[in-house]
């Protein structure tokens, strides 16, 4: 059904969380990756494998109370936006609220499924409201990198890429190796 709408890769390139992740893998891998995808086949997620903080707590699908409450309105049922879904990304910037956790656990120990957005989104919370203008902005910032259009066949890693734009301030007194607690500090006090 999806195949007669648009072409596979059209969609996911554009409606799935591929682009997120994929400008993050080398060349060879995330052309690997949207392979696997087209194909439908299930190693894609171990060529898309991001390596996770071991303490890292459970996630969960996410939404926007008011999101959900104007999808409501516009189409008559909610559904699950792909934004609100990118890892550490805690509030929405369209309504300036905080997203709350539905039941559906996401993790690569989940079987996989279908779980509809109207079914698993109360039709009434409260959103909460995120006052820091800087989470705003840079959850935004994140969401139009997501969108950008991503090149399949540029073989420059995003690192290298970063690494490139950094000021000499942060370089080592041999200029090869950055100096990673001077980024991390100035990092936090922006």
């Amino acid at each position: 059904a999806i195949t007669s709408i648009m072409p596979f890769e059209r969609f996911i390139l554009n409606h799935t969380m591929f682009p997120y992740y994929a400008r993050f893998l080398p060349v060879e891998r995330r052309q690997k990756t949207l392979e696997h995808l087209m194909n439908m086949d299930k190693r894609f997620n171990d060529s898309l494998y991001v390596r996770r903080n071991k303490t890292q707590h459970r996630q969960w699908l996410r939404y926007c109370p008011l999101c959900a409450e104007t999808d409501r309105e516009k189409y008559g049922e909610t559904y699950w936006h792909r934004e609100h879904q990118i890892q550490k990304i805690r509030v929405c910037p369209k309504h300036r609220c905080f997203l709350e956790d539905s039941e559906i656990a996401i993790s690569a120990k989940t079987s996989p499924g279908l779980h509809d957005a109207e079914n698993n989104v109360p039709e009434s919370k409260e959103p909460r409201v995120c006052n820091s203008d800087r989470e705003i902005e840079f959850t935004q910032y994140v969401i139009d990198v997501m969108h950008e259009p991503i090149d399949l066949e540029n073989p420059l890693s995003i690192g290298k890429f970063l690494h490139s734009r950094l000021g000499s301030e942060y370089s080592s007194n041999s200029g090869l190796v950055r100096n990673i607690t001077k980024l991390y500090e100035d990092y936090l006090s922006f």
